[in-house]
């Protein structure tokens, strides 16, 4: 695809870099003003896609997140009990230890604007699932405007995820979030900038 549409760039990796070290690596060679990241079995309706962008390019919402559990979306699919213990788990972990409310951070269909992206990628240091969490811990920090989408999942493929070991590790990471900005290490002028933008 990538030589027969020039807008179409492939990118590899020499070793397993994590989900993560994948996103960072697309969304930062990418160079739109929305860029948006999905999972590669493109398990959402290809046709939020454009809305996405609509309310990141037109709204000037810095993220917008796809969320499973608002009660517009729809699910055809048969997810594993696995898949849905881990999600419940991070749901709850991110009510209590991070947002104060409930977000679906493991939906994989996610937009930020360009320069949004290319400050709070690099500040992650989790290069897996908890990655998810830590962009949200970061963006709501910064008090970035944040848009809840519904989302139509419509096939699940066999999942990646260890629930224990994977589970394990993202409350490790939740545990270290506040140790972190504490320490200055989640700090971008730039995102503090971006925010004070638009008030």
């Amino acid at each position: 695809l990538s030589f027969q549409n020039p807008h179409l760039k492939l990118l590899r990796h020499q070793s397993n870099q994590g989900k993560y070290g994948a996103i960072k690596t697309g969304m930062l060679a990418a160079s739109g003003t929305c860029r948006l990241f999905t999972d590669a079995d493109l398990p959402y309706a290809v046709s939020a896609i454009p809305y996405f962008a609509h309310l990141v390019n037109d709204y000037l919402y810095h993220l917008a997140i796809g969320d499973r559990t608002l009660p517009d979306s729809i699910d055809h699919t048969q997810t594993g009990l696995m898949r849905r213990l881990f999600s419940g788990s991070c749901r709850t972990a991110v009510r209590l230890l991070v947002a104060g409310e409930m977000f679906d951070t493991q939906c994989g269909l996610k937009a930020l604007r360009g320069d949004v992206a290319e400050e709070i990628l690099p500040l992650l240091k989790d290069s897996g699932f908890a990655g998810d969490i830590e962009l949200l811990y970061i963006a709501l920090k910064y008090n970035l405007s944040i848009r809840r989408v519904p989302v139509r999942l419509e096939r699940s493929s066999p999942t990646t995820v260890r629930v224990g070991a994977d589970s394990l590790r993202i409350l490790r990471r939740l545990l270290l979030l506040r140790s972190t900005w504490q320490r200055g290490e989640y700090f971008s002028r730039r995102l503090a900038q971006i925010a004070r933008q638009e008030y």
